[in-house]
């Protein structure tokens, strides 16, 4: 088991919701995600705290830690009363997955993107500085000494415009959330696009700080799908999550609730 991909699998409406962050007189950073929204009660269960060097949490007294292997980050599992698996991946150097993304970070990955839109066919294409390169290459392999007969451009990197669907492109294109604009030139496509059934199962609730990006991800339907938190430097390389998947109503509200009892410590402070 390593510390890089344990949830590529998942593929990505972000619902902005304020989150407490501040700061303590010791060399933690607590993060408080404002779970009033989501837990009507407190929870009755016992908890204790298990502090872990980079990070402490405070867990149900039922829950128990184990620790794993990770190649290139801490990572390591917390079992629930039920015996289910909260997993966490640590990371200074920015391997922890950040699990299911908001529409704005699908948007932002291109995922939805045809293949090169605008390519023509028989022209080779490659990154500008290297199509002289690219192009002798081709010559030479070919035994062309007439430039003009091995075509050789730079990738072509449309403008892009996202907006919503207007009232009539929602009835020519009616399962998109989004319509994607793309210009090259003097030429424009339309492309529609859909976000990911399992992004839209979810509520991922974000906030950011000065220090740090912060979501939180639970499902709507309770018992089916991911609950976790992903944190990221802003002004480091530091990424973490710790996620479990499919809990009951109860266990969820726990780990919930361990999650906005996260305390992120100082890298400073571990030298």
């Amino acid at each position: 088991m390593t510390g890089k991909h344990h949830f590529e699998q998942f593929p990505y409406i972000m619902i902005l919701i304020k989150t407490v962050i501040k700061k303590i007189k010791t060399s933690f950073l607590l993060f408080i995600t404002p779970l009033s929204s989501i837990l009507i009660f407190a929870s009755p269960e016992p908890t204790k705290v298990l502090d872990l060097e980079s990070f402490s949490i405070v867990i149900p007294k039922s829950y128990s830690y184990k620790k794993h292997t990770g190649e290139d980050s801490f990572i390591g599992e917390l079992v629930t009363t039920k015996k289910q698996s909260i997993v966490f991946d640590f990371s200074w150097e920015g391997y922890a997955n950040s699990l299911l993304p908001t529409a704005e970070e699908y948007l932002q990955t291109e995922e939805w993107m045809p293949s090169c839109p605008f390519c023509v066919h028989g022209v080779q294409y490659t990154l500008a500085e290297h199509v002289q390169r690219v192009k002798a290459r081709e010559m030479k392999e070919r035994g062309i000494k007439d430039s003009s007969l091995v075509h050789v451009e730079p990738f072509i990197r449309p403008e892009k415009r996202i907006s919503l669907p207007t009232p009539e492109q929602r009835i020519k294109y009616s399962q998109a959330d989004y319509i994607a604009t793309l210009t090259n030139k003097d030429s424009s496509i339309i492309i529609p696009v859909s976000i990911p059934e399992v992004v839209k199962q979810h509520h991922i609730q974000v906030d950011t700080t000065d220090a740090y990006f912060i979501k939180t991800i639970y499902p709507k339907a309770g018992g089916k799908g991911m609950t976790g938190l992903y944190i990221r430097g802003r002004k480091n390389s530091l990424t973490f999550n710790i996620v479990g998947m499919n809990l009951d109503e109860k266990e969820q509200k726990e780990v919930l609730e361990a999650f906005a009892t996260v305390r992120v410590r100082d890298r400073k402070a571990l030298k």
